[in-house]
């Protein structure tokens, strides 16, 4: 037996072990096939450890495989949300421009009971809607001129909500359109609430009685005005505040 045999069978690596590709044959002859894949080293990017494997002789496959996962890694990180830091696109605010629409209103019915409908002079129709909606169905046939701003359609037409209103013309006059209270100077006249104070109303005591059931009510009233002072013989309600009802008398025991 010669020397060559006797160092084989010590360490166990038969001579006619098939070679390993990167390695030489004296690490094959020594027994260190284990060993015989270079080392890898981990980088930042998956990317470039993709691309180091495949240049130092890995295995095919392994290439391959951390290829994949790199794509699969950026498709994952660009569906990710924005961080917290970086700044997002805020929503644009919708600007709703205010209307100004003239016509004559008539109360129809809907359904919800009754709407009002304005219709201007080309016969385009609009329900209007909004906050003054009850003091609008009080003025079934009068003209008037309204701020609005568009809303969802109801019944198939297009509706305005209202913010501000003026009544354009009753009996031919142009009508004063306020709150009805006692005049501080004499409490025993009425006044209508304007923006520059109270004008004093003159009327025939009939006119003056039904006018005064309605103190303290949002109303209409035409008339000629005189010295500051305005003679009224027409008026309507448009809005009052609710009355407390009525308790009824406790029967004596």
């Amino acid at each position: 037996m010669t020397q060559r045999t006797l160092f084989f069978g010590a360490f166990g690596a038969p001579p006619h072990s098939p070679p390993v590709a990167g390695h030489s044959p004296a690490g094959r002859f020594l027994g260190f096939r284990a060993f015989a894949v270079p080392p890898v080293w981990l980088v930042s990017s998956a990317t470039k450890s993709a691309r180091q494997l495949s240049t130092r002789r890995a295995p095919e496959g392994v290439g391959k495989l951390l290829g994949v996962y790199a794509l699969c890694a950026g498709m994952t990180l660009s569906a990710l949300p924005a961080a917290a830091g970086t700044p997002k696109s805020l929503p644009k605010k919708v600007i709703t421009k205010q209307l100004v629409k003239q016509g004559r209103l008539r109360v129809v019915r809907s359904v919800d009971g009754r709407a009002a409908q304005l219709t201007d002079a080309k016969g385009k129709r609009w329900l209007l809607t909004g906050a003054l909606r009850p003091e609008l169905l009080r003025l079934h046939n009068h003209r008037l001129k309204v701020w609005a701003t568009p809303g969802k359609k109801k019944m198939m037409r297009a509706t305005l909500r209202v913010r501000r209103y003026v009544v354009t013309v009753i009996s031919g006059r142009k009508p004063l359109i306020g709150r009805l209270q006692k005049m501080a100077s004499a409490p025993s006249h009425l006044g209508i609430k304007q923006k520059n104070g109270l004008v004093p109303i003159r009327g025939s005591k009939p006119f003056i009685k039904r006018l005064r059931r309605r103190l303290g009510c949002k109303i209409w009233i035409v008339g000629d005005m005189a010295d500051s002072t305005l003679k009224a013989f027409k008026f309507g309600w448009l809005r009052c505040q609710k009355r407390q009802p009525i308790q009824p008398k406790s029967k004596a025991h």
